[in-house]
Formats: structure tokens, C-alpha cells, sequence
């Protein structure tokens, strides 16, 4: 089953969950989503010295010398993608509050906080539903990032392997 799909088709047959079951769900939710913002980026971080061991790399055998002229063109043509998933991975990781429920209460007195939460949230359960929704968003950016730096990465390591052979095959 696609985890993006309801579990019960039919709503009509779905049991109705208690306000209670309702919270708890909601706190699973958001437990759930701080652990996998945990996740995303202890995989940026280690991805992150991977890539900048990777274009430091390529960037120094490039400068060297002695290498042919198509395979050193070759080698920095690839450094480009590797650099950019590098950059791709640091704005992953970079703190994005705009639209999180935090950043509104962080610039505000408190009598505003108790007004917000008297105006905007009707029960402490759809305030953890909009921290859950903020999370999430945040996760799946991350993750989103982490696939573009991957595929960058790779593309760059073709290219190197390009060089490679580029290299090895004019001596």
C-alpha cells in the first residue's frame, strides 16, 4: 500500500478516534518527524565531508599538471556538479523558520502568544497539528535536497571517471 494513501478506503466504515487518540497520533506524528529532521541531517553532515573531500579532490589533481588538456577540462567540467550538490547540501541544512509556528512566537510578547493561540487554535491538538505540518515540511525539503546532492554527486563522478579515461589512454 502507498504509504501516502488513506488506510481505510471507505470512510464510512472507519472507526472514529477520541480527541485523545486524535493527540496521540498527532504527537507520534511529530516525534516521528523530529527524529527523521534528526536523519536528514546526520545524512547531509556525513554527505557534506564526503563531497568536500571529493571536490577538494578533483580540484587538486586538476591543478597539478601533466595531465592532458581534455582530461583536465574534464575534471573541472566535473567539479562544477559535485561543488553545486555541496552547496545543495548546505542550504539543506540551513535553519528555514519562515512559516513555523516558533518563528511568529519568538518575535512577540507574550499576551500576543496567548492571543494567537486563542484566535488561530481551536485545541492544543491542532496546534501540534501545525508543528507536525511545519516539521514535515521541513523533512522533506531536506530529503528533497539530499536526492538533488546525490545525483549531482554522481554526475560529477562520471565525469571524473570520464577523465580517467581521458587520462590513461593518451600515455
Amino acid at each position: 500500500m502507498n504509504p501516502t494513501e488513506p488506510r481505510h478506503r471507505n470512510p464510512a466504515r472507519r472507526p472514529r478516534l477520541t480527541d485523545a487518540e486524535v493527540g496521540e497520533l498527532l504527537n507520534l506524528g511529530y516525534a516521528d518527524a523530529l527524529e527523521e529532521g534528526r536523519r536528514a541531517d546526520t545524512k547531509a553532515g556525513h554527505l557534506l565531508t564526503v563531497f568536500g573531500v571529493l571536490v577538494a579532490a578533483v580540484a587538486a589533481v586538476a591543478s597539478r599538471g601533466g595531465l592532458p588538456l581534455g582530461s583536465t577540462v574534464v575534471l573541472w567540467v566535473s567539479a562544477a556538479p559535485i561543488a553545486t550538490a555541496f552547496i545543495r547540501l548546505l542550504l539543506a541544512i540551513r535553519p528555514q523558520i519562515e512559516g513555523h509556528p516558533l518563528a511568529h512566537f519568538a518575535s512577540c510578547p507574550p499576551a500576543d502568544v496567548l492571543r494567537t493561540f486563542e484566535t488561530e487554535y481551536e485545541s492544543g491538538t491542532y496546534y501540534r497539528a501545525d508543528q507536525l505540518q511545519a516539521h514535515a515540511r521541513a523533512v522533506v525539503r531536506k530529503y528533497r535536497a539530499i536526492r538533488t546532492a546525490v545525483l549531482l554527486v554522481l554526475i560529477g563522478v562520471f565525469g571524473v571517471a570520464v577523465a580517467v579515461v581521458l587520462a590513461t589512454g593518451t600515455r
